[in-house]
């Protein structure tokens, strides 16, 4: 018999077994996979709203202890030495007295908790409204932070515009006085002294007193009424006399009478008029606010007037075209027509 022929040579396709598939083993699954997979299926099932609000406390959670640990880190810096004023440096007037002065504002504490004298809560306000109070001659100061642990306090001196000798004014100032010579026993030739007189800014601050010099009597004196919200401290230094916005004009009219060749020795305010007084004692009425009139009608009329010979008792500026005037010993006023 011929040999039977093999599978792999057969020629028909029914010829040839079927092989059945060999099964493929899975690869093991980790079991932390598997753990995953059920998470995730479990957040599929789990509401949106849910999952939003969580995400919210996790974020508010975070947000709140960065908070606290930044407060807490600044509250011990606030502590530190490195942070706190150690040193207070000043310049300009009354330096010494603020140096020795300004540190005890910086004791104690903000709500029982944070220190007055660390360098990023110094209490700035309080420093300025002392200097201002307590030296009158300051006009403006200016604190900086020179460190971590000092300041530095720069005061601007006020400026002297006027001097300022009483609220009214007495004819028989000012006086100078000689004093009686315990060698010659010349007798003195007034029995009167110098008015007690302070320096005062442009705005009519009264910030210094002034010594008794008799070279003071050559000065303009300013006498005025002061406010009455000033009076209340008791003391002259610091008060604010009451027309002081009319000052810079009436000084203004007081240079221009002067050019006349008048020597002018004192100016009273009184309401809305002033009055100039002579060397002389010849008193010049005019009207505040009227500065430019009243030194026109003085150019057409001085020039015929003898106003420092002390021959006239007064000469009014306040009528438009027409200069009164009144010589001492008479009952009567004069007057002259004003050509400008």
């Amino acid at each position: 018999m011929p040999p039977a022929r093999s599978a792999r040579f057969a020629s028909r396709p029914g010829d040839v077994k079927k092989r059945k598939p060999i099964p493929q083993r899975s690869a093991a699954v980790p079991v932390r996979s598997i753990r995953r997979e059920r998470v995730a299926q479990g957040r599929d099932r789990e509401p949106l709203k849910n999952r939003r609000r969580r995400a919210r406390n996790r974020t508010f959670i975070t947000m709140l202890a960065f908070i606290v640990l930044v407060f807490a880190a600044g509250f011990t810096c606030l502590w530190l030495p490195a942070f706190r004023i150690q040193r207070v440096v000043a310049a300009g007037p009354d330096a010494e007295q603020i140096k020795v002065s300004v540190p005890p504002i910086l004791t104690g504490r903000y709500k029982y908790i944070f220190p007055r004298d660390s360098i990023f809560f110094f209490p700035e306000a309080d420093i300025r409204t002392y200097i201002l109070q307590e030296y009158p001659d300051i006009s403006a100061i200016s604190i900086s932070r020179t460190s971590f642990d000092s300041i530095a306090i720069d005061s601007i001196p006020r400026e002297s515009a006027f001097i300022w000798c009483g609220s009214t004014y007495d004819a028989h100032e000012p006086v100078i006085v000689t004093p009686t010579s315990s060698t010659t026993g010349s007798a003195p030739t007034s029995t009167s002294t110098l008015p007690t007189c302070y320096d005062a800014d442009a705005q009519g601050y009264i910030f210094a007193s002034l010594p008794e010099d008799p070279s003071l009597a050559e000065t303009l004196h300013i006498y005025g009424p002061l406010t009455a919200s000033s009076t209340a401290n008791g003391t002259i230094l610091g008060q604010q006399i009451a027309q002081a916005r009319f000052i810079p004009h009436t000084l203004t009219f007081v240079k221009a009478i002067k050019s006349l060749g008048v020597s002018v020795g004192a100016l009273a305010i009184r309401g809305d008029e002033a009055d100039l007084y002579t060397q002389g004692k010849t008193r010049i009425t005019y009207v505040l606010g009227q500065e430019a009139s009243a030194a026109a009608l003085a150019q057409s009329a001085f020039p015929t007037l003898n106003l420092n010979n002390g021959s006239l008792s007064y000469v009014d500026l306040r009528f438009a075209d027409k200069v009164y005037f009144k010589n001492v010993g008479q009952d009567v006023a004069s007057s002259t027509v004003s050509t400008h």
